[in-house]
């Protein structure tokens, strides 16, 4: 679960780490909110951007 997460956020744009150890406590709600505070903090890239050019 924790690779599926890390793989989602990579697939955003964003560099993320989910500890293993951690995922059955992970609440997915924090996850989603996690990623969107980086997106406004410009700490993702915008990878659909870079396909067109």
């Amino acid at each position: 679960m924790a690779e599926l997460l890390t793989m989602l956020f990579e697939a955003c744009g964003a560099k993320y780490h989910i500890e293993k150890e951690l995922v059955n406590e992970t609440d997915v709600d924090d996850v989603v909110v996690a990623l969107v505070n980086l997106a406004r903090n410009g700490e993702v890239e915008d990878h659909q951007s870079l396909k067109r050019k």
